[in-house]
């Protein structure tokens, strides 16, 4: 069995023990139970952090995702570690795989209904609306975020 094909199976049964583990823990009404089971797919979480219902992390790269302490995620965010493109045209060229570090940092609430994408960096002490649409461009300043209305 070559390195790559055992490295290929190992990637998804993490990643399917990630989303069994979500699953789970969208069905947990306690905050800290939910944590934990949070912990144990391999997202950095600190420590008294709030996770919504129905929040979506990244399944292959939970271990890329950084939250800070006293955080609070409101339900049904999404927040992802990497870019794929699954269709078989030029834009895998164009757009390899790529796995970020995506990190919320202390003190942060992010609303109900917030997508991260891949490598942001969330500021401490900020919340965060569902108008809002946050990206990495090396067009402006190496971070840039383009804010909805209020």
């Amino acid at each position: 069995m070559s390195r790559s094909w055992t490295a290929w199976v190992w990637a998804h049964l993490m990643s399917l023990r990630a989303t069994l583990l979500h699953r789970a823990a969208n069905w947990i009404p306690g905050t800290e139970l939910r944590s934990k089971v949070y912990r144990a797919s391999g997202l950095n979480l600190g420590k008294d952090v709030f996770i919504g219902e129905e929040v979506l992390f990244d399944r292959l790269f939970p271990q890329n995702i950084f939250i800070g302490d006293r955080s609070a995620i409101g339900a049904r965010c999404i927040i992802t570690a990497h870019q794929t493109v699954a269709t078989g045209s030029d834009l895998g060229q164009l757009y390899p795989d790529k796995e970020f570090r995506t990190v919320i940092e202390q003190d942060t609430w992010l609303m109900p209904g917030v997508t991260i994408t891949p490598g942001v960096t969330m500021a401490t002490t900020r919340s965060w609306r569902p108008a809002l649409s946050c990206t990495r461009t090396s067009r402006r300043t190496p971070w840039w975020w383009a804010r909805g209305s209020a």
